[in-house]
């Protein structure tokens, strides 16, 4: 009479290694990373959805409404170095002081460079100059000279550059200005007809204007001021 073989019986270790093996896979596919958008799915932004965000962003040097500024203080402007690259003309002068003494107020370490009336070699090293020096902001009030800071703010373009009662023809996005009707030229102008006084009217209100967008990090516009 035939005897067919009997099965091997398994041993405990061989049942518990068994065991192990099918838990590990049933653990595999419960841990499987979800494809329908599951509680585990990715959460980065699309390129088109960082593409939209960027587009809501105004082009370089367009003309804007001021931002609010915040409140006045004595360390407002604690962290910045001001350097103010100036002309000695009645209109730039009257500017220019009040210039200076709003970044003191503000607590900005501040330096004024001023060149004689029409020098724009004087003017043009004296750009040079702040710009070596590496400022916070190099700041210019008024219209003199534009042209050689639209050639300055365009070759370094790591550097800011604030304008008050002026713009650039060039805007880059790092230059930002503030403007107000009479004192919006786009280029080197004269301005012999318009009162230095009228003119330091508005440079307060400017430089409130230019230092709130720096503060804001919106820089690269023309801030214009409402008519008064």
């Amino acid at each position: 009479m035939s005897t067919s073989p009997r099965p091997f019986p398994l041993t405990l270790a061989a049942t518990i290694g068994l065991a192990g093996l099918l838990l590990a896979a049933t653990t595999a596919c419960t841990n499987a990373a979800p494809t329908d958008g599951g509680p585990h799915a990715s959460t980065s932004l699309s390129t088109e959805d960082t593409a939209d965000a960027s587009a809501t962003r105004p082009s370089p040097g367009a003309t804007l409404p001021p931002v609010a500024a915040p409140p006045a203080s004595a360390d407002r402007l604690a962290s910045f170095t001001v350097r103010i690259v100036a002309a000695d003309d009645a209109l730039s002068a009257s500017g220019t002081a009040a210039a200076i003494a709003f970044a003191e107020q503000n607590g900005a370490d501040v330096e004024a460079s001023v060149s004689a009336a029409g020098d724009d070699d004087a003017f043009a090293a004296h750009l040079e100059e702040a710009v070596a020096a590496a400022p916070s902001v190099i700041l210019t009030v008024g219209p003199n000279a534009v042209d050689l800071v639209d050639s300055a703010s365009a070759n370094n373009i790591g550097q800011l550059f604030l304008l008050v009662g002026a713009q650039l023809p060039e805007p880059t996005a790092n230059v930002t200005a503030a403007v107000w009707p009479g004192a919006d030229s786009r280029g080197t102008v004269s301005m012999a007809e318009t009162s230095p006084d009228a003119f330091a009217a508005h440079v307060d209100a400017g430089l409130e204007a230019g230092f709130a967008a720096i503060l804001a990090d919106e820089t690269g516009y023309v801030y214009e001021l409402p008519v008064q």
